[in-house]
């Protein structure tokens, strides 16, 4: 069952291959850097410029013109989840994530 709370950072942790959300009601969001080009193509410290929302609800890198919805990167989490327990179990699925 999906949470339909609207989930809030409340940290973000900088690395060379991912940045990880860290939500305030405990979860941890661990991200690739490849799914964002402009942001796969920073420099390590332009990385680093990113910045919560006030809500919590975006990260912003101003630097970059860079905006990531943290919903969004919830929703893409849970997708990449189901189709890797579906694979586990001998099913190829592509999840669409607009009819979650």
């Amino acid at each position: 069952m999906i949470n339909r709370v609207r989930p809030i950072a409340i940290a973000v942790i900088v690395k060379e291959n991912s940045f990880t959300v860290h939500l305030k009601d405990g979860r941890t969001l661990r991200v690739s850097w490849r799914p964002y080009p402009n942001l796969l193509a920073a420099t390590p410290q332009q990385k680093k410029t990113v910045r919560i929302s006030a809500p919590g609800g975006g990260l912003h890198w101003d630097l970059l013109d860079e905006n990531i919805s943290v919903s969004g990167l919830l929703r893409n989490a849970e997708c990449h989840h189901i189709e890797e327990r579906l694979k586990s179990v001998g099913l190829a699925v592509k999840v669409d994530i607009d009819k979650l």
